[in-house]
C-alpha cells in the first residue's frame, strides 16, 4: 500500500539537534497512535487535549517505555540518524527502499492485470522509480538484497520489507535500544524490528549510502537528518 504520508510531508524541516531533541524527549510528538492503544492507560492519553506536547505526559511515556536509557552518545552511528526523520518522511523512505529491493522483479512484471496491482501497492512514482533510478543508485547490488516480489502483496509490504532492511544493519544490542524507533511507526510493524538476519558488516556502509541516495531523492527537505 502506497503511505498516505506522501500527503503530509514536513513543510518546516528541524535542524539536526531539533530533531534529535525531539526523539529523546518528546516522543509523543510522533508516537503512532495505535501505540497507545497497547500501552496500559494509554487510552486515556488520547482523550487529553494538547497531549502530544503535554511535557508531563511525555515523561510518562518516557519511563513507562524506559526510553529514557537512550542518549545523544547513541547516535555515534550515522546510521542510527534515520531514526531522526519525521513520520511522514521516514515511511515514504522504507517505502521505496523496499520498492527499490524489488526493482528487478518489477521490471519482469509484464502482464496488466499483475502489473495494475503492483501500481496499486506500490504507487505511480515508486514504481518509476524502481525502473529508472535503480541502476543509478549502486553500479553493484549484492544478490541478498535483490528481492522477488510476494505472490500476494499485503498492506505496508513494503514499507515493512524497508525497515528489515534496515534493521539488518545493527547488531542486536544496537536494536534493543531502538523503541523510540518503533513508536513512528504503526504497532503491527513491532516484529519487523526484531529481524534475525544480520548484514555482513562489509555492506552496512554501502546499505546506508543507499538510503542516503534514496532520501536525497524523494525526501530533499529532511535529507540533512542523514548524518
Amino acid at each position: 500500500m502506497l503511505p498516505k504520508e506522501t500527503e503530509s510531508l514536513s513543510d518546516v524541516a528541524l535542524s539536526y539537534e531539533q530533531s534529535l531533541h525531539q526523539y529523546l524527549y518528546q516522543p509523543l510528538s510522533y508516537i503512532d497512535s495505535s501505540w497507545l492503544k497497547a500501552i496500559p492507560l494509554g487510552d486515556n492519553v488520547l482523550k487529553l487535549d494538547g497531549w502530544r506536547y503535554n511535557s508531563n505526559l511525555n515523561q510518562w511515556l518516557i519511563s513507562c517505555l524506559s526510553l529514557g536509557d537512550v542518549s545523544e552518545s547513541d547516535f555515534s552511528n550515522p546510521a542510527r540518524s534515520i531514526a531522526l526523520l519525521p513520520t511522514a518522511e521516514l515511511k515514504l523512505v522504507l517505502h521505496y527502499l523496499g520498492a527499490t529491493l524489488h526493482s528487478q522483479a518489477c521490471k519482469a512484471v509484464v502482464l496488466r492485470q499483475p502489473r495494475q496491482v503492483l501500481l496499486a501497492n506500490m504507487g505511480e512514482e515508486a514504481y518509476q522509480f524502481c525502473l529508472t533510478q535503480t541502476q543509478l543508485l549502486l553500479s553493484h547490488w549484492p544478490t541478498p538484497w535483490v528481492k522477488p516480489l510476494p505472490e500476494v502483496i499485503t498492506s505496508h509490504y513494503f514499507q515493512i520489507c524497508g525497515l528489515q532492511f534496515v534493521m539488518s544493519m545493527f547488531e542486536p544490542a544496537q536494536r534493543e535500544a531502538m523503541t523510540a524507533w518503533q513508536l513512528k511507526l504503526p504497532y503491527e510493524f513491532k516484529e519487523a524490528f526484531s529481524v534475525t538476519e544480520e548484514m555482513p558488516v562489509e555492506q552496512r556502509v554501502i546499505a546506508y549510502q543507499l538510503i542516503k541516495k534514496i532520501s536525497k531523492r524523494v525526501i530533499p527537505k529532511c535529507f540533512h537528518l542523514l548524518r
